[in-house]
């Protein structure tokens, strides 16, 4: 992939990703979304206007249009939403309705538009990782100003997030964090929100970020593990386990014929060994998801019993839905219903959910490069998919538009404005 820059100069092709990622900020499910959100929307549009004016037309390709469908299945699952609640009798907040699917659609739509042009969407991937990497960055020195000054040190204020209804405290130098985490051996440390509303989405985004980065050249081992440290710190065992299981298959997936053919010219014992090596990394990993020390499932159920059983309420309402009211949904009183695209059949129905997954499905289908996009695909679906929200989550549909552009060979102008009449 390569980066035209005499375009540069040209000020419209700089800013409008500049604007895509600082309206991240202010994006469902991000750190100011519950309360700015039409911020991000006219950032977004600025976005959109500025990649046209840099464009001097429109660029199309198949692949430039074939993102079209994800907020078009975006906007197929909140017309699904207002079918039910109108079948239903259900009272209809129309206007909560109206200003949730034009936030979406015309936020995905304004990011599609930027996508298009190459150099804007490695400029989007890049800075955006960068985001990622400077908020990682700022835990860490957190981290450290609390071993050398203790627990509490270098807090800045609160910020209102939009988790738990209360404002939470933010740490020098900018560090967003969601109350603290006892560990063994009297260790207590913040837990990481980053850029998102509450440290699930953060570790969703570390993931993602751990994914992308290689594939916009940057591949140093240092990025890696500052966000790994990241991921950690948000202390989500959803994130974690997660992004364990994507690791393992995507080194799976990758194996090469070159690879296969020096294991079958090893001699029978190597090949053993080999074997036995694989097993028993399976069964470590298999361990560290059910028995790791704060992250692993029993530690989960033992310690924060309120948000593990909340989203296993909600996923077993949802099961229940699909087996007995799948169209209608089921009980919209349930305990907190659309945790996940499952648990979110019980209060929108199975279309609802069916239109997420087309979203993803269909945008991930006929992609040529789909390869290098599906592991971090794979994080923002399976984070949706059990653990978080997918209704007014905007910013993940982003995050799978912009693994799908990062993951787009070089793109062809095949129609310019000026020329359609011709």
């Amino acid at each position: 992939m390569t980066f035209d820059s005499s375009r540069w100069w040209r000020g419209a092709a700089i800013i409008s990703p500049v604007l895509v990622v600082v309206a991240s900020f202010f994006m469902r499910p991000n750190l100011f979304g519950e309360s700015q959100a039409p911020v991000a929307l006219l950032l977004v549009f600025g976005a959109g206007a500025a990649a046209f004016i840099d464009d001097g037309g429109i660029r199309r390709s198949p692949n430039f249009w074939y993102f079209w469908r994800v907020p078009l299945w975006v906007a197929m699952a909140y017309v699904s939403v207002l079918a039910v609640e109108l079948v239903n009798g259900q009272e209809l907040d129309f206007i909560g309705w109206l200003k949730g699917i034009t936030l979406a659609l015309v936020t995905l739509s304004g990011v599609v538009v930027v996508l298009a042009q190459e150099d804007r969407r490695v400029l989007v991937g890049k800075l955006f990782v960068l985001v990622i990497v400077a908020l990682s960055v700022s835990y860490i020195v957190t981290l450290a100003v609390w071993a050398v000054l203790g627990v509490g040190a270098g807090r800045l204020g609160e910020i209102f997030t939009g988790a738990g209804f209360r404002p939470w405290p933010f740490y020098f130098p900018f560090t967003p964090t969601i109350g603290i985490r006892a560990l063994p051996f009297d260790i207590t440390l913040p837990r990481f929100t980053g850029l998102g509303r509450e440290p699930g989405w953060m570790a969703m985004y570390a993931a993602f970020t751990y994914f992308i980065a290689p594939r916009l050249g940057w591949r140093h081992w240092s990025i890696r593990a500052i966000i790994v440290v990241a991921l950690l710190g948000t202390f989500s065992t959803a994130g974690f386990i997660l992004f364990v299981v994507v690791v393992a298959v995507d080194r799976i997936v990758r194996v090469t014929p070159r690879m296969i053919t020096t294991f079958r010219r090893l001699g029978t014992i190597a090949r053993a060994g080999l074997v036995g090596l694989f097993v028993l990394c399976l069964v470590g990993v298999s361990w560290l998801l059910v028995k790791a020390p704060v992250f692993g499932l029993e530690a989960k159920l033992t310690e924060d019993r309120y948000s593990s059983g909340d989203r296993w309420s909600a996923t077993l309402a949802g099961i229940k839905a699909l087996f007995s009211t799948p169209l209608s949904g089921g009980n919209p009183a349930e305990v907190a219903p659309g945790l996940s695209i499952i648990a979110s059949i019980a209060p929108y129905g199975v279309l609802f959910a069916l239109c997420v997954i087309l979203a993803f499905v269909m945008s991930g289908l006929s992609h040529e490069s789909f390869k290098e996009a599906a592991a971090p695909v794979a994080i923002v679906f399976l984070t949706l998919l059990v653990a978080q929200p997918p209704l007014d989550s905007t910013w993940a549909y982003v995050c799978v538009l912009m693994a799908l552009a990062v993951a787009t060979p070089r793109m062809i102008p095949v129609l310019e404005l000026g020329s359609a009449a011709r």
